[in-house]
């Protein structure tokens, strides 16, 4: 994942946490995450155009987050937090000025079509803009917290300047040897508090990241939930899908089995005339013949 993010070796420090996060974060909406036996890795697939990819359709969307960081590291400034959140949803807009609909279809559904990609889809791309969104302010706002307190350990060691200052300001350092001198000649006070090899000390000093871990099992917590909430909502959406698949299998087998039993009726009285009419013929087929008139009147 750091690969894919793009997180080089030495930034492990500053972003690796940003891939282990992602790792536990749930797939955007029409996008499901499959096991390969073959290779053992995971592969990715598309609900909605069947095609499938080794690539984390999150990582292009984290991986801003770590440029991002990247330039607060180079350049820190007021408020460039708050304006890359502008610059991410003002991406996503633009994405989804392509998007037309809901488009309605013969059955009542709606559904979403791209005019830039030439593709549809059953998922309104709102509700992926949004959840992506969310996932990349949850990350930048808890970069903003580490690299805040980093930048706040930094000063403290540093004292608020280079280790040697003298009390005009002047940074002067005698390389031949002695205490530091400022400008004047007098002897520059160390404002770090260390000892004589305080710097090599401090270099050496292992580093209290407890905060660090906090911040980022906060944000592995809240990752956690909003993937159990999406897989609820898409447990809930499967439930009703079924269920209103059974229903229309019921309403089919329903509306096959009263259309037998009136075309059995029909048959059945069909069949009961036939019977009639039979019986009816048989009758009269038995019945005796009458005499001629003028062999009766002999008879009398």
């Amino acid at each position: 994942m750091m690969a894919d993010l793009a997180i080089e070796t030495w930034e492990e420090d500053e972003f690796g946490w940003i891939a282990e996060v992602a790792l536990k974060t749930a797939m955007p909406p029409r996008w499901t995450a499959r096991y390969d036996a073959l290779t053992g890795a995971t592969y990715f697939v598309d609900t909605d155009t069947q095609t499938s990819t080794w690539e984390n359709p999150l990582a292009p969307h984290l991986a801003r987050v770590v440029e991002i960081g990247r330039m607060h590291l180079q350049n820190p400034m007021e408020g460039m937090f708050e304006d890359q959140k502008q610059q991410l949803w003002s991406d996503h807009k633009v994405e989804l000025s392509c998007w037309h609909g809901p488009i309605p279809d013969g059955e009542g559904n709606a559904y979403f079509v791209n005019s830039a990609e030439g593709v549809s889809s059953w998922q309104d791309p709102r509700i992926s803009a949004q959840y992506i969104y969310d996932v990349q302010c949850s990350l930048l706002r808890h970069l903003q917290q580490i690299l805040a307190v980093e930048d706040e350990e930094c000063n403290a060691f540093l004292g608020g300047g280079t280790p040697w200052e003298a009390e005009d300001g002047a940074q002067v350092l005698n390389v031949e040897g002695g205490s530091p001198v400022s400008r004047s000649g007098s002897p520059v006070k160390k404002r770090s508090h260390l000892g004589s090899t305080g710097i090599e000390r401090a270099l050496q000093r292992p580093e209290d990241h407890t905060f660090t871990l906090q911040q980022m099992s906060s944000a592995a917590d809240w990752l956690h939930d909003a993937r159990q909430n999406e897989e609820e909502i898409q447990r809930l959406r499967l439930i009703r899908k079924v269920e209103e698949r059974r229903m229309r299998k019921l309403g089919r087998k329903l509306s096959k089995a009263i259309h037998e039993t009136v075309q059995g009726e029909e048959d059945e009285r069909q069949n009961q005339r036939l019977q009639l009419e039979q019986k009816l013929l048989e009758r009269r087929a038995n019945r005796a013949p009458l005499a001629p008139l003028g062999v009766a009147q002999q008879r009398l």
